[in-house]
């Protein structure tokens, strides 16, 4: 006589820092505007970049400490993180080291800045999961300039949309300085928000046709809604500072014309998935049937309103001969027939990631509703 039992190992979400740390160099440069010169030029100092991680486990199966070693697949990427922007050795003023450091050996023009993108693995060999990490820095000069109109965003160049732990709308702000103070009056200052293609061409933010507006164009604060935002999406604010002319008349020509991008990205962020059937796998033949329940789990907890985030599907294979897996129920919580498992069978909870919203359409016409464009 045989009994059998499966011993489940159960393995805690590693608790990891990652970063990418500037070595050597700073990551602001000072450009003199009349001589043309950057401080420090990074033709003779470079500036050297490398990412870090540090890792603790809470059960102890994996060695903690710094594991900065262990980092595979390291990738570095230029303003977005997208295949054309890779960052190969032969990049101009990009070198990549064995051990993954990048040196950056080209100077940053002044209101031209370059987010530089890194993306590295690694493997908990205890759980064998492969844990992903991003992180960015963003080099940029400032102009050593009498009274200089310099423009800034409260994002940074590049930041992500978590649909797992964030919901709503998101502000870009935009700040327009005269020689360090902010330029408050609206007769002084013009702005206006456009959408960067991926071969450089821009369009205007159009609050008709672009679902992800909410409100904001032409104002120094620009409303949107990432949900709606599929690649990554470059916005670039373009100002105009009109100073006063010194006959004393209302405005100056010619304006001082500045830019600055931002760049938003949805993505999902690392989560596990487990279920359990209420009351035990160890039905009575008499139940009428089981209740199952799914959730998606990150390392600071439950995932909240596991539907709106995710399609919940179960799947059922009967334990008869040449029985296929198929599709019984959908959602978080779902009751499961006694006739479907009558005679044993394996359940699987399964969760795919909801794609961004998009408007509502036949393929030609978008369907709307009181003027109001209907999503999906």
């Amino acid at each position: 006589m045989k009994k059998e039992k499966r011993i489940n190992v159960e393995h805690h979400p590693l608790s990891t820092v990652f970063g990418l740390r500037p070595l050597a160099g700073p990551l602001l440069q000072n450009h003199n505007a009349s001589t043309g010169e950057f401080a420090p030029d990074r033709a003779i100092t470079p500036l050297t970049l490398a990412p870090a991680l540090f890792v603790a486990d809470p059960s102890g199966l994996t060695p903690g400490g710094d594991m900065t070693a262990r980092l595979v697949d390291i990738r570095y990427y230029l303003d977005t993180e997208t295949p054309d922007r890779l960052i190969a050795g032969g990049r101009d003023g990009f070198t990549i080291a064995p051990a993954g450091a990048l040196t950056v050996t080209r100077n940053v023009p002044y209101m031209a800045p370059l987010t530089v993108i890194c993306v590295a693995g690694y493997f908990d060999s205890a759980s064998g999961r492969v844990y992903r990490f991003t992180d960015s820095v963003t080099l940029s000069s400032t102009s050593a300039i009498e009274d200089p109109v310099t423009l800034e965003l409260d994002r940074p160049a590049a930041w992500t949309f978590d649909p797992l732990t964030e919901d709503g709308t998101r502000t870009i702000r935009a700040t327009l300085r005269l020689a360090g103070r902010e330029v408050a009056d609206e007769a002084r200052r013009r702005f206006r928000w456009m959408v960067v293609g991926p071969d450089g061409d821009e369009r205007a933010v159009d609050p008709d046709d672009d679902l992800f507006h909410e409100a904001g164009q032409g104002t120094p604060t620009l409303t949107v809604d990432p949900r709606y935002v599929d690649t990554p999406l470059r916005l670039r604010c373009r100002a105009e500072y009109l100073p006063p002319a010194t006959d004393g008349s209302p405005v100056a020509s010619p304006p001082t014309a500045l830019q600055a991008d931002t760049v938003v990205t949805r993505r999902y962020s690392g989560y596990d998935i487990d279920f359990v059937v209420h009351g035990g796998e160890r039905v009575d033949a008499a139940a009428p049937g089981v209740v199952a329940e799914g959730w998606a789990i990150r390392p600071d907890g439950i995932v909240p309103d596991l539907e709106r985030r995710f399609a919940c599907q179960w799947n059922l294979r009967r334990k008869t001969w040449g029985a296929r897996p198929r599709t019984i129920a959908h959602g978080q919580r779902v009751t499961i027939a006694r006739e479907d498992y009558a005679d044993g069978a394996d359940l699987e909870f399964e969760l795919r990631e909801r794609e961004p919203l998009k408007a509502a359409s036949d393929g030609d016409t978008v369907f709307t509703d009181q003027g109001a464009v209907l999503t999906i």
